[in-house]
Protein backbone atom coordinates (compact mmCIF):
# COMPACT_ATOMS: atom_id res chain seq x y z
CA UNK A 1 0.00 0.00 0.00
CA UNK A 2 1.35 3.42 -0.80
CA UNK A 3 0.89 6.16 1.75
CA UNK A 4 -0.67 9.01 -0.21
CA UNK A 5 -1.42 11.20 2.81
CA UNK A 6 -0.48 14.84 2.46
CA UNK A 7 0.72 16.43 5.72
CA UNK A 8 -1.85 18.90 6.92
CA UNK A 9 -4.66 17.24 4.97
CA UNK A 10 -8.01 17.02 6.71
CA UNK A 11 -8.81 13.70 5.00
CA UNK A 12 -7.97 10.22 6.27
CA UNK A 13 -5.77 7.87 4.27
CA UNK A 14 -8.00 5.46 2.35
CA UNK A 15 -6.88 1.83 2.49
CA UNK A 16 -8.02 -0.25 -0.50
CA UNK A 17 -10.30 -3.22 0.21
CA UNK A 18 -8.21 -6.29 1.03
CA UNK A 19 -5.20 -4.31 2.28
CA UNK A 20 -4.19 -3.51 5.85
CA UNK A 21 -3.30 -0.18 7.38
CA UNK A 22 0.37 -0.05 8.37
CA UNK A 23 1.06 -1.20 11.90
CA UNK A 24 1.37 0.42 14.32
CA UNK A 25 -1.08 3.15 13.39
CA UNK A 26 -0.77 6.19 15.60
CA UNK A 27 -2.67 9.42 15.50
CA UNK A 28 0.49 11.49 16.02
CA UNK A 29 1.75 10.69 12.52
CA UNK A 30 -1.68 10.59 10.84
CA UNK A 31 -4.20 12.53 12.92
CA UNK A 32 -7.05 11.86 10.49
CA UNK A 33 -6.42 8.10 10.62
CA UNK A 34 -6.93 5.35 8.07
CA UNK A 35 -10.31 4.65 6.49
CA UNK A 36 -10.94 0.98 5.74
CA UNK A 37 -13.49 -1.85 5.64
CA UNK A 38 -15.48 -0.42 2.74
CA UNK A 39 -15.25 3.04 4.28
CA UNK A 40 -17.07 1.98 7.45
CA UNK A 41 -14.18 1.95 9.96
CA UNK A 42 -11.75 4.77 10.70
CA UNK A 43 -8.58 3.60 12.49
CA UNK A 44 -7.01 6.20 14.72
CA UNK A 45 -4.60 3.83 16.47
CA UNK A 46 -2.53 4.91 19.42
CA UNK A 47 -2.63 8.52 20.68
CA UNK A 48 1.14 8.48 21.17
CA UNK A 49 3.87 6.78 19.19
CA UNK A 50 4.23 3.35 20.84
CA UNK A 51 7.57 2.62 22.51
CA UNK A 52 10.09 0.80 20.34
CA UNK A 53 9.72 -2.29 22.51
CA UNK A 54 6.13 -2.99 23.56
CA UNK A 55 5.55 -5.34 26.48
CA UNK A 56 4.27 -8.79 25.52
CA UNK A 57 0.48 -8.73 25.43
CA UNK A 58 -1.53 -11.10 27.62
CA UNK A 59 -3.56 -13.50 25.48
CA UNK A 60 -7.20 -12.88 26.44
CA UNK A 61 -8.59 -15.58 24.13
CA UNK A 62 -7.77 -18.17 21.49
CA UNK A 63 -10.50 -17.23 19.00
CA UNK A 64 -11.80 -14.13 17.30
CA UNK A 65 -14.86 -12.37 18.64
CA UNK A 66 -17.42 -11.68 15.90
CA UNK A 67 -19.50 -8.60 16.68
CA UNK A 68 -21.85 -6.17 14.99
CA UNK A 69 -20.68 -2.68 15.87
CA UNK A 70 -22.86 0.40 15.67
CA UNK A 71 -21.59 3.87 14.75
CA UNK A 72 -19.43 5.31 17.51
CA UNK A 73 -15.92 5.47 18.95
CA UNK A 74 -14.26 2.38 20.42
CA UNK A 75 -11.08 1.58 22.35
CA UNK A 76 -9.70 -1.91 21.67
CA UNK A 77 -7.65 -3.48 24.46
CA UNK A 78 -4.11 -4.17 23.27
CA UNK A 79 -2.69 -5.39 26.60
CA UNK A 80 -5.06 -8.33 27.10
CA UNK A 81 -5.88 -7.59 30.76
CA UNK A 82 -9.21 -5.78 30.30
CA UNK A 83 -12.21 -7.38 31.98
CA UNK A 84 -14.44 -6.00 29.21
CA UNK A 85 -12.79 -7.81 26.27
CA UNK A 86 -12.22 -6.98 23.52
CA UNK A 87 -12.56 -3.36 24.65
CA UNK A 88 -10.30 -1.38 26.97
CA UNK A 89 -11.24 -0.76 30.60
CA UNK A 90 -7.89 0.95 31.42
CA UNK A 91 -6.44 -2.17 33.06
CA UNK A 92 -3.16 -1.34 31.30
CA UNK A 93 -2.77 1.48 33.83
CA UNK A 94 -2.79 -0.90 36.80
CA UNK A 95 0.63 -1.40 38.37
CA UNK A 96 0.08 -5.14 38.83
CA UNK A 97 0.21 -5.71 35.05
CA UNK A 98 3.47 -3.83 34.41
CA UNK A 99 2.63 -3.07 30.79
CA UNK A 100 3.49 -0.18 28.50
CA UNK A 101 0.59 -1.03 26.17
CA UNK A 102 -2.34 1.33 25.71
CA UNK A 103 -5.74 1.22 24.06
CA UNK A 104 -6.11 1.30 20.29
CA UNK A 105 -8.73 3.75 19.01
CA UNK A 106 -11.12 3.28 16.12
CA UNK A 107 -14.41 4.70 14.98
CA UNK A 108 -17.28 2.92 13.26
CA UNK A 109 -18.99 5.18 10.73
CA UNK A 110 -21.71 2.73 9.61
CA UNK A 111 -22.97 -0.48 11.24
CA UNK A 112 -20.60 -3.34 10.41
CA UNK A 113 -19.95 -6.92 11.48
CA UNK A 114 -16.28 -7.56 12.28
CA UNK A 115 -14.10 -10.19 13.92
CA UNK A 116 -12.06 -8.58 16.67
CA UNK A 117 -8.81 -10.05 17.98
CA UNK A 118 -8.70 -11.46 21.51
CA UNK A 119 -5.20 -12.99 21.46
CA UNK A 120 -3.72 -9.47 21.06
CA UNK A 121 -1.09 -10.61 18.57
CA UNK A 122 -2.83 -9.60 15.34
CA UNK A 123 -0.83 -7.67 12.79
CA UNK A 124 -4.07 -5.94 11.77
CA UNK A 125 -5.43 -4.41 15.01
CA UNK A 126 -8.16 -4.40 16.16
CA UNK A 127 -9.21 -7.09 13.69
CA UNK A 128 -8.42 -10.79 13.91
CA UNK A 129 -5.89 -12.03 11.35
CA UNK A 130 -5.91 -15.68 12.50
CA UNK A 131 -2.71 -15.44 14.55
CA UNK A 132 -4.50 -17.13 17.49
CA UNK A 133 -4.43 -20.39 15.47
CA UNK A 134 -0.64 -20.45 15.83
CA UNK A 135 -0.72 -20.07 19.63
CA UNK A 136 -0.66 -22.98 22.03
CA UNK A 137 -3.40 -22.63 24.68
CA UNK A 138 -2.37 -23.70 28.17
CA UNK A 139 -3.61 -27.14 29.13
CA UNK A 140 -7.15 -26.95 30.46
CA UNK A 141 -8.00 -23.79 28.48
Amino acid sequence: MSDTHNPGSSEPIVVPVGEFAPHPVNSVEHPMGYLLREGKVLLRGYKEVPPAQLAEAHCAGYASLKMTLHPGKYSWCSCGYSKTQPFCDDSHREEQYCTNRKSYKFEVLEEITVSLCTCKRTKNPPFCDGTHKELQPPSGA
